[in-house]
């Protein structure tokens, strides 16, 4: 499976806006991070589309997982610029597709690595 596949087919799901007005710092931290994120917009959204792709699908679902973990880095990152929504076009698919490698690199991913291929 080619990652621009699995990549075009996912993207639309999630909308051409990702909304996280609603993001809240999990810590005492008072600085957005990746670690300390969270939004129950976004999570509504992630489990909305997980849903739709469903976990027959492994290379969807492992897709709509890798998108989720990227675009809560960017939320984090915007929300410290107080920005609360971006464009799902304005992500770097290169950016999605080096976590989505790594991500297939984890334990009892091993078939679906197999049967990967890298975009060159």
């Amino acid at each position: 499976m080619r990652f621009n596949e699995i990549y075009d087919r996912i993207l639309p799901l999630w909308g051409n806006n990702i909304n996280f007005s609603d993001a809240e710092i999990t810590d005492t931290n008072t600085v957005f991070t990746d670690d300390n994120f969270f939004s129950k917009k976004m999570e509504k959204k992630w489990d909305q589309v997980q849903e739709i792709v469903g976990e027959d699908d492994t290379y969807g679902d492992l897709m709509v997982w890798t998108m989720y973990q990227v675009f809560q880095s960017h939320a984090a990152k915007l929300c410290n610029q107080k920005i609360d929504y971006f464009k799902t076009s304005t992500i770097n698919p290169s950016e999605v597709e080096e976590l989505y490698f790594d991500n297939l690199h984890h334990e009892s991913w091993e078939e679906e690595l197999a049967g990967y291929e890298r975009n060159k």
